[in-house]
C-alpha cells in the first residue's frame, strides 16, 4: 500500500504543476482579452469620430449648418461659436501628421476609406477576441477536469 499511496501522491503532484500551467496560460489569456476590448473601444471611437467628419461635412455642404461650436481644445474645455465656414474646401487628416485641403467629395472619400481600414481591423480585433474567448473557455474546462482528477486522487 505505501507503494501505491506514492503514486497517488505523484499523481496529485503532477496534477497541481499542470493546473498551474493553465492557470498562468488563463491569466496570459484573460489580460490579452483586455486588451483586446480596450483596442475595440479605441477602434469603435475612431470609426464614430469618422463619421461624425463625415456628417458634418455634409451639413455644411448642403446648408443645414449655419452655425457650428469649434472645440478650442482637445477636452472640450471651451467652444467657440463660428459661422460662414467655406463649403468648397475641408481640411482631412490623410496620415501621420500630414494634412490636406480637398474638396468635399474627396474629403469624404478619404473618411471613407479610413473607416474602411479602421472597420477591418475591428473585425481582426473582435475575431482574435473571439479566439481568446474560445481558449479561455477550453482551459478553464481542462481545468475542472484537473481538478476532477485531483479530488479523485486525494481520494
Amino acid at each position: 500500500m505505501p507503494e501505491e499511496r506514492g503514486r497517488s501522491e505523484y499523481k496529485a503532484a503532477e496534477l497541481r504543476a499542470r493546473a498551474a500551467e493553465i492557470q498562468g496560460a488563463l491569466a496570459a489569456l484573460q489580460a490579452r482579452l483586455s486588451e483586446l476590448e480596450g483596442a475595440a473601444a479605441s477602434i469603435e471611437a475612431g470609426i464614430a469620430s469618422l463619421l461624425k467628419a463625415g456628417d458634418s461635412i455634409n451639413a455644411i455642404v448642403s446648408g443645414k449648418g449655419g452655425e457650428f461650436l469649434f472645440p478650442l481644445d482637445e477636452g472640450g474645455n471651451a467652444l467657440a461659436r463660428v459661422t460662414g465656414v467655406d463649403s468648397d474646401k475641408f481640411i482631412v487628416h490623410v496620415g501621420l501628421e500630414y494634412y490636406a485641403e480637398v474638396d468635399p467629395a474627396t474629403a469624404l472619400t478619404i473618411l471613407a476609406e479610413r473607416r474602411a481600414r479602421l472597420e477591418q481591423r475591428l473585425k481582426a480585433v473582435r475575431d482574435e477576441a473571439a479566439r481568446t474567448v474560445e481558449a479561455i473557455r477550453q482551459l478553464q474546462a481542462e481545468l475542472e477536469r484537473l481538478a476532477a482528477a485531483l479530488r479523485q486522487a486525494q481520494g
